[in-house]
């Protein structure tokens, strides 16, 4: 198999998707609801440049417990 020159497209650079993967991978293990509810008003209070990644991280990770409980 060959392999192209080109850069992949990337909407984010490489420490900033490892920074994300990493948060990601912490969020996780936040699984009780009274752990997720403590997290979502720590969010809530933080601020507003910095809840917006996290909000969205603990929306994805509740929408994959959502389906893969089902």
């Amino acid at each position: 198999m060959f392999r192209s020159s080109r850069p992949r497209p990337s909407s984010q650079p490489r420490a900033a998707r490892r920074t994300r993967h990493g948060l990601a991978h912490e969020l996780a293990g936040y699984t009780s609801a009274a752990e997720l509810n403590d997290l979502e008003v720590i969010v809530e209070a933080g601020q507003a440049d910095d809840r917006g990644e996290v909000a969205t991280l603990l929306r994805q990770q509740a929408h994959r417990r959502l389906f893969r409980t089902r």
